[in-house]
């Protein structure tokens, strides 16, 4: 900084300088005026000492007064060059400072014209800069466009293919992910190849892009499709990455505890089981899989209850400790101890709430359980004064009044359930288990459908053939005990009632192949005595007393009619004095019955029943009359009834009937 002061100063002094010397070097330049010369005298005359003095002095004076006045005119020119040099550099920074502003102004009078053609020519740039820019964006865009819509259509597509595997996973098992029941075992081969197909297809979409995968609700279908196919492991794992998501779920947990118990891991199954009980106390099928996971493990019913003596100990006035003890003992079939605790619990909640009501219904249940209906009901009635709107509590008691047969209070008491929680299936199949009693297969039938359409179970596909073998609608009966079967191998019931539909539509070997594997699953009279029904109706009458006398050794139950049908077979065999003598027990018991209560429909449909059998039709149509005027049913369980066909020909087929009573 310092230096570039230094040197405009320097330039300021040679600016300065240079015309003075200029200006100075003409003024010394110009003609100087020649003194006189003397002139010379013709003689030459030697001046005096004072002459020479005088002549220095004038001399001396003459040569300062010419010094003097070269010095005047040299300061007066250094003066006026100096002035000029002024007034030059004054003009000059004038035209200087004057310039800009000049041009300044210049600019401002020209502002608006320079303005516009600068504006119109970048104008002109930009929009051309614009539309390149423009292009090439749009090019960009495009291309990052059509990946990403290439990349978003392929991830839809995908979504789309798993979305379809799920649909046909519910469609094909009845299946639906809100429910605890959707991982039913797999009975069938068939079964668990269209599950394995399904999870080949899901995990071969899933190995190519992991993200297809997002929510616990995709995983969980993932696992259930695993676990129908026997893959247990896989759905454990699928179950694993669902909670990641939903660690409080208690279905969740459930689920992975089935798959643990398929492997045999029982001890990560009652873990798993257990974490799912302290979300849910109060759920009785995930106590119910806790339990066989224990007794699988062959734990003693102390050791496995220890757990909950030991938070009895701890803390005995916590009235939650009570409960779980108690939910463990009824999961372990030990009714008494499991009532002492819930009693003990009640007692120990000091206010009415929820809770206390899902004690009393835990105790009605296992009341329920232990054959006590009457005290069932008390518990269920209590529950319902707590929390009138407790579903589950007029879910179960209506099941108890139906074992008591009040129909109407249990068809009341489902409805009211229904209106509650219109999405549970049990509550529609309870109603259509009532209405099934009172004999309204269609009210039945309607209610079924109801359950499948929410969620297609056992129970619900038993349930609706039942219905479908009362209206006789045989074949479709036979295909909705096929779907039940499908579920549950292993239910001697289904398997008799299937063979029931089958004898009724005159396909008696295949019924008897049914009544054989309902017989093998459990010993029980009822089949012994429909086989016999079927065996008579191929005329092979030996084999069929046969089956009639294990049926009677079996159970007291419905003697008159075995009796009957034995009777008409050994009729048949030539053997009259033994076909009489049960023709003749079976009067003598209905007569009996009538003498006592003369209105008493069921023994006048057994006495007519007898004589039909005996091929007395006359007595047979008196007989059934009156029972029919006892009570009206009686026409409808002859309806079903195969031997009444040559008494009633022309009934109509599509009248509602009791196949409990054929």
């Amino acid at each position: 900084m310092k230096s570039n002061r230094w040197s405009l100063l320097t330039l300021k002094f040679y600016s300065l300088l240079v015309p003075i010397l200029f200006f100075s070097g003409v003024a010394y330049a110009s003609p100087q005026p020649t003194p006189a010369s003397p002139q010379p005298n013709s003689v030459s005359q030697p001046l005096s000492e004072s002459q020479r003095r005088e002549v220095k002095t004038v001399v001396e004076e003459t040569i300062k007064q010419e010094r003097e006045t070269l010095h005047d005119r040299v300061q007066s020119e250094v003066d006026n060059n100096f002035q000029w040099v002024i007034a030059f550099l004054t003009i000059l920074i004038t035209l200087i400072g004057v310039v800009p502003i000049a041009g300044g102004i210049l600019l401002w009078y020209l502002r608006d014209g320079l303005k516009g053609e600068l504006i119109s020519h970048l104008n002109k740039e930009l929009e051309i800069e614009l539309e390149n820019q423009k292009k090439a964006f749009e090019q960009k865009l495009n291309d990052i466009e059509n990946e990403l819509f290439g990349k978003f259509s392929f991830k839809l597509e995908k979504k789309s293919e798993i979305g379809a595997i799920f649909d046909e996973f519910r469609d094909r098992r009845g299946f639906r992910s809100s429910t605890l029941l959707s991982t039913q075992v797999v009975s069938t081969a068939q079964t668990k190849n269209e599950a394995k197909r399904l999870s080949e297809k899901l995990e071969n979409l899933i190995s190519h892009d992991p993200e297809l995968l997002k929510t616990a609700e995709d995983y969980i279908k993932r696992g259930d499709i695993a676990y129908f196919a026997g893959e247990y492991e896989s759905a454990i794992n699928s179950y694993a990455e669902a909670l990641k998501k939903k660690p409080d779920d208690y279905e969740i947990l459930y689920r992975q505890g089935n798959a643990m118990l398929k492997l045999k891991r029982y001890e990560d199954a009652i873990e798993t089981y257990e974490k799912a009980l302290e979300i849910k106390p109060d759920n009785n099928v995930i106590w119910g899989r806790w339990g066989d996971a224990i007794h699988q493990l062959g734990r003693s019913t102390k050791e496995a209850i220890r757990k909950y003596d030991a938070a009895v100990l701890k803390d005995p006035k916590k009235y939650e400790n009570w409960y779980l003890r108690g939910n463990a003992w009824a999961s372990l079939g030990n009714g008494k101890q499991a009532i002492d605790d819930y009693t003990r619990a009640i007692k120990l909640c000091s206010k009415l709430d929820i809770t206390v009501a899902s004690i009393y219904h835990s105790r009605g249940n296992v009341k329920a359980i232990l054959k006590q209906p009457k005290e069932a009901i008390q518990d269920y009635e209590q529950a319902l004064r707590i929390k009138p709107d407790y579903s589950w509590a007029l879910n179960s008691l209506g099941h108890e009044e139906v074992c008591l047969q009040q129909y109407q209070k249990a068809i009341h008491h489902y409805t009211q359930a229904i209106e509650l929680n219109p999405d549970d299936n049990f509550f529609w199949i309870g109603r259509g288990d009532a209405w099934m009693h009172l004999n309204q297969y269609e009210n039945a039938l309607q209610d079924y459908n109801t359950a499948l359409r929410i969620f297609p179970n056992y129970q619900a596909w038993y349930g609706r053939g039942n219905a479908l073998t009362g209206l006789k609608h045989y074949q479709e009966a036979i295909l909705s005990y096929d779907k039940a079967l499908e579920i549950k191998a292993d239910d001697t019931w289904c398997w008799h009632s299937r063979g029931d539909a089958l004898r009724k539509s005159h396909q008696f070997e295949l019924a008897i192949e049914s009544y054989d594997r309902a017989l093998k699953l459990t010993d029980n009279f009822k089949s012994w005595y429909k086989r016999g029904k079927a065996l008579s109706r191929l005329a092979d009458y030996e084999q069929a007393i046969d089956n009639y006398n294990k049926a009677i050794k079996l159970s007291e139950e419905d003697r008159n009619g075995l009796l009957s049908n034995r009777g008409y077979a050994l009729k048949k065999l030539g053997r009259i004095t033994e076909a009489q003598a049960d023709f003749r027990r079976v009067v003598e018991n209905c007569d009996r019955v009538l003498s006592e209560h003369p209105n008493d429909g069921e023994a006048w449909y057994e006495k007519a029943r007898c004589y039909m059998l005996q091929n007395k039709q006359e007595e047979a149509r008196k007989f059934l009359d009156k029972a029919i005027l006892s009570k009206p049913e009686c026409r409808r369980w002859a309806e079903a009834d195969l031997e009444f066909e040559e008494l009633y020909p022309s009934f109509d087929q599509s009248i509602e009937t009791d196949h409990n009573f054929v």
